[in-house]
């Protein structure tokens, strides 16, 4: 089948007619929705045995959001989605993914990249969710950590590029069963990271990138499985002695790594 590749604001490919015919395709990246038919786009649900899909969605119409949203729960093979609404100049909105109401069961695997507001409702579907990465979201209330947290077998977190834009990212008593891995970059209005005793049992690393944590990372005590904390820009995390105190005294003995000289500590 050939495939018709025209330029646009997106990274994607417009995709021909026909595509249900595809009954055994596994993989799908990258699909430009905005340049695709809204008849191809309907035909991507029929695409039973699909275990990933990577779609660009900036400057798609709000009929063709809704086609593919209808498309997406069809796919009950799904075990890896990438949404991305970023053009050439600019990063969109993927708010339009608050009407899907049906999430494939087996989805294992989500990436997202595009202004949320707040996390959709099926987000606490994600049963067998294991990897979550969400990039200029732009997610400000606590929802954000109670449904993720809910989560029974998410295990790693990485917000990117103000993902998340509140001034407290605070990990609760019994949320995140079997997280291991925690990524934050570049949030430039968090000011404090905290873990609540019974938290993150699993929780072994920790990376924090360009962000300004003027309050700190406070109670890693109340990791029992801490390996390694590693801080990009170092000096923009205040209470650091404070940090280094709680990582000497750690049963575990975690490692502290520094970007400027990669110290161990």
């Amino acid at each position: 089948m050939a495939c018709s590749v025209r330029w646009s604001d997106t990274k994607g490919v417009r995709m021909p007619r026909g595509m249900n015919h595809l009954k055994q395709l596994q993989i799908l990246e990258v699909v430009d929705i905005g340049g695709t038919s809204k008849k191809t786009i309907e035909e991507l649900g029929d695409l039973s045995q699909l275990r990933k899909l990577s779609v660009t969605s900036k400057g798609a119409t709000e009929n063709k959001h809704k086609i593919f949203c209808a498309a997406f729960e069809k796919l009950t093979s799904l075990q890896s989605l990438y949404v991305d609404a970023e053009g050439s100049l600019d990063v969109g909105t993927i708010e339009w993914l608050n009407s899907v109401s049906y999430s494939p069961p087996l989805l294992r695997s989500l990436k997202l990249n595009g202004s949320l507001a707040e996390l959709p409702d099926w987000f606490g579907n994600l049963k067998q969710l294991v990897k979550m990465q969400l990039s200029r979201s732009r997610l400000k209330d606590g929802k954000m950590m109670e449904t993720l947290g809910a989560l029974p077998n998410l295990m790693l977190l990485r917000l990117y590029r103000n993902a998340y834009v509140g001034e407290k990212l605070v990990f609760r008593r019994g949320e995140f069963p079997k997280l291991k891995e925690v990524d934050i970059y570049f949030s430039e209005q968090l000011r404090e990271i905290r873990f609540e005793e019974g938290t993150t049992p699993q929780m072994g690393s920790i990376e924090i990138y360009g962000c300004r944590l003027e309050s700190g990372i406070v109670d890693i005590k109340h990791l029992p499985r801490l390996e390694i904390i590693v801080l990009q820009y170092d000096g923009d995390v205040a209470k650091f002695d404070m940090l280094r105190g709680e990582v000497d005294a750690h049963l575990n003995h975690p490692v502290l790594q520094m970007s400027n000289d990669q110290r161990r500590s």
